[in-house]
């Protein structure tokens, strides 16, 4: 079992062999592929005092601890004023029949979030301590802190996102 806490986060050094930018927030490294290609940069035509605002260099990859490769970052702690919330997605019709990492702990809740307006088009196969289920798109799994977990793509008839969203915050109901 892997356990992946803040402080369970390695630095990523390169990516694909391209040079690569790591910024730490806190203890959660946020990386960027270096655009070698000289393209446009469109958050320069962002407003000075909007530009906090808005991020353009997306995703961000991040090494994940349980992960079978680094974790395609939209949104993470530091990014935005007050946000502290994490959320990896990735277009899971490129893994079809592949587990997307190793069974594993978070210490905060996860949400695996599929949004979709055609029902049917995705299935994944969700494990939780051990059991397994099926669930089509569109679906919100909760993933309670403490967890083992991961999923599997069993059918994805055209490109699709799963996004896992991270909330640190979080706590518990009372009763």
């Amino acid at each position: 079992m892997t356990r992946c806490s803040g402080s369970g986060y390695e630095m990523l050094t390169a990516f694909r062999g391209e040079p690569v930018e790591t910024v730490w927030s806190g203890d959660f490294p946020v990386v960027t592929v270096l655009d070698k290609s000289g393209g446009k940069n469109m958050s320069n035509d962002v407003p000075e005092k909007f530009r906090k605002y808005v991020v353009t260099e997306l995703p961000k990859y991040v090494e994940v601890a349980g992960h079978h490769k680094p974790a395609p970052f939209w949104l993470a702690p530091g990014m935005f004023p007050g946000v502290n919330v994490r959320v990896a997605g990735l277009d899971v019709s490129k893994i079809v029949g592949a587990p997307h990492a190793d069974a594993h702990v978070h210490d905060g809740p996860e949400i695996y979030l599929a949004p979709s307006e055609d029902k049917g088009n995705l299935v994944v196969e969700v494990e939780m301590d051990g059991q397994k289920f099926s669930v089509e798109a569109p679906f919100a799994v909760f993933i309670p802190p403490g967890v083992r977990h991961c999923f599997r793509v069993v059918k994805c008839e055209k490109p699709h996102y799963v996004m896992g969203i991270m909330l640190p915050d979080w706590q518990e109901p009372k009763p």
